[in-house]
C-alpha cells in the first residue's frame, strides 16, 4: 500500500488543484482506449519492416552464395557490398545470359531496400500522427498550433516588408525566398493538426479522464499485489519442490531399488570371479 501510495500521492494533488487533468494521463491508456486502429496499423508496418529486413538479409546471403564471394578480413557482409560485386560482375559478363542472374540478385537486393525504405517512412508518419492525436486528445488544437501560428504570423510580416522594397539584393532574395518556405510548411503543419482533429473525436470529457486515471491507479495497485503474490507463490512452490524431490520415492521403493543394485553388483563380481 506505501508503494502504491508514494506512486499515486503527486496524481491525488493535482486532483484536488486542478480536478481529473488530462495530464495524469499516460499516453498507453489513451491509445488503447481511443486509437485501436493506429496502434494496430503502426504494429503492422513495423511487421512489414522486419519481414523487409529478413527479405534484404536473404538477398544478401544468396547474392554473397552466388558470386561465391570470400569476405576478407576487415569486409562485413552489407548490401552495398553485395551490390558493388554484382556490377562489377555484370560489367565483366561477356554474355546477356551470364549477366542475367547477376542482375536478378543486384535487383532483389535493391527491392527489398526499397520495401524497407518505404515502410520506415511510413512508420515515421504514422508514429508522428499517433503522438499529434494524443496531444489533440488530451489538450485539443490551441496549444499545438499557437507557437505555429505566431511563427507563421511573425514570417508573414517579414515577407511583406521584403516585398515591399522595390530594389531587394541578393540576401534579401534569399531571405524572401526561405521566408515563403517556412511559411508553406508552417501553414502546412496547422492544416495537419486541423485535420487530425477531427480524427480524435474531440476532447476527452472530464468523466472520461477520472475514469481513465482511476483505471490507471487501479492497475498501480493490481502490480503492486501482483508483484507480492508472485513472491509467495514462488516460495511455496519452493517448499512443494524440496518436498517432491525428498518424497518422490517411498522408503520401500527405495528399498527394492537398493536390493536391485545389491543383486547386480553381486551378479558381476561372480562373473569377475
Amino acid at each position: 500500500f506505501v508503494n502504491w501510495w508514494d506512486s499515486i500521492k503527486y496524481d491525488l494533488k493535482t486532483i484536488m488543484t486542478n480536478g481529473w487533468s488530462p495530464t495524469l494521463i499516460s499516453d498507453d491508456y489513451v491509445i488503447a482506449n481511443y486509437f485501436h486502429a493506429e496502434a494496430a496499423e503502426i504494429e503492422t508496418l513495423e511487421n512489414a519492416i522486419n519481414a523487409a529486413e529478413t527479405a534484404l538479409e536473404e538477398a544478401t546471403e544468396a547474392a554473397q552464395e552466388l558470386l561465391e564471394y570470400e569476405l576478407g578480413e576487415d569486409e562485413k557482409l552489407t548490401p552495398k557490398l553485395m551490390k558493388d560485386q554484382l556490377k562489377a560482375a555484370i560489367a565483366e559478363s561477356e554474355l546477356q545470359e551470364e549477366a542475367f542472374p547477376y542482375k536478378a540478385a543486384n535487383e532483389a537486393i535493391k527491392s527489398a531496400e526499397k520495401e524497407r525504405s518505404e515502410r520506415k517512412r511510413e512508420l515515421a508518419e504514422k508514429q508522428f500522427e499517433l503522438e499529434i492525436k494524443i496531444l489533440l486528445k488530451k489538450f485539443g488544437p490551441e496549444d499545438e498550433t499557437a507557437e505555429s501560428r505566431q511563427l507563421l504570423s511573425k514570417a508573414k510580416a517579414e515577407k511583406a516588408e521584403l516585398e515591399a522594397l522595390h530594389r531587394p539584393d541578393n540576401d534579401k532574395k534569399k531571405k524572401l525566398a526561405a521566408l515563403k518556405q517556412d511559411i508553406a510548411v508552417l501553414e502546412k503543419r496547422i492544416a495537419a493538426i486541423t485535420r487530425l482533429m477531427k480524427d480524435v473525436g474531440g476532447l476527452i470529457t472530464e468523466s472520461e479522464a477520472k475514469k481513465l486515471i482511476l483505471q490507471k491507479h487501479h492497475d498501480l495497485v493490481i502490480e503492486q499485489l501482483e508483484r507480492y503474490l508472485n513472491t509467495e507463490l514462488r516460495y511455496l512452490l519452493h517448499i512443494f519442490e524440496n518436498l517432491w524431490d525428498k518424497y518422490v520415492f517411498s522408503a520401500l521403493e527405495i528399498e527394492q531399488r537398493l536390493k536391485q543394485v545389491r543383486n547386480n553388483l553381486g551378479d558381476s563380481l561372480t562373473e569377475l570371479g
